[in-house]
């Protein structure tokens, strides 16, 4: 019976260091996204509403800039972003004054590449512009 209470109290410190353990990789996630997105990006074929050659930039401080030409003409757009975890959130402050959110869910980010689904299921994807 003693056996058994060691083996259960074993299982039960296990158990709390995987979640602690998960807890920090999540942690740790966030914190790698949050360096990674910092640059220049730009989309190949486009999507998620976002057109075909644009630039989108990411700023340490939170900040982004984005470029597209539409009809031949150069549209900017300047917004803030936040990341928690695998959301990525745009607060964009429009011509009229009124702000409008929008949250991505990031599929994928590394040094070089960045790929995002909106929440109607369009996807984009960027590279990280050379320098």
């Amino acid at each position: 019976m003693r056996l058994f209470r060691w083996a259960l109290v074993g299982c039960l410190i296990a158990g709390l260091a995987q979640t602690s353990f998960h807890g920090d990789a999540a942690r740790a996630a966030e914190a790698s996204n949050k360096e990674k997105i910092v640059g220049v990006w730009e989309t190949g074929k486009g999507g998620a509403r976002v057109p075909k050659d644009s630039k989108i930039e990411f700023t340490k401080d939170g900040k982004v800039k984005a470029a597209s030409k539409i009809e031949g003409r150069t549209i900017t757009l300047e917004a803030t972003y936040s990341i928690e975890g695998d959301k990525l959130k745009f607060v964009i402050k429009g011509p009229d004054g009124k702000k409008v959110e929008d949250t991505v869910t990031i599929q994928k980010l590394t040094d070089t590449e960045m790929i995002y689904k909106d929440s109607k299921g369009g996807v984009a994807e960027f590279k990280k512009a050379k320098k």
